[in-house]
Formats: structure tokens, sequence, C-alpha cells
């Protein structure tokens, strides 16, 4: 299984079903299962505006309880949704 890193709240939507389409500027053959990591970094700015926003409280999220590897303890990482 292949697995795209993204930032947040971009992985989460995916997930989420809010956001159907991610474009890259590289092709690939792959197709199949893929896994969403959802790296460190997360787009507060973003979370804040709508309609992210809005996506984001349907499911109970918000700026500050998205999973992201911030919480760690040790040697940071981001969370594989």
């Amino acid at each position: 299984m292949k697995c795209l890193t993204i930032r947040q709240p971009w992985a989460a939507l995916i997930v989420l079903g809010e956001k159907q389409f991610e474009t890259r500027s590289w092709q690939t053959a792959y197709r199949g299962e893929l896994a969403i990591h959802a790296g460190m970094g997360i787009d507060k700015t973003a979370c804040r505006q709508e309609p992210f926003k809005s996506a984001l409280a349907r499911h109970g999220f918000t700026v500050d309880n998205l999973p992201s590897g911030s919480h760690r303890r040790h040697k940071p990482s981001g969370r594989l949704l």
C-alpha cells in the first residue's frame, strides 16, 4: 500500500470525505488503496476559513483537535489516518 503525506486540515478532510481531489505535480501509474498520513504541519489559517471550518465542525474537529504528531513527547512525527 502506498502512503501520501498531507498537511492538516487537508488530510482530515480527505479521510472524512469532505475533500475529493488532491493534485500533485508528479505523475503516477499507481492505482489502489492509499493511506493518508497527516504530517505535523497544520494550516491554521485554512482551518478558520469557510468552507473548511464548517466541514471540520460537522465531524467534531477544530484547529485545536486535529490529529497531528505534535503531541508526542519525544521525536515528533505525523500520524497515519
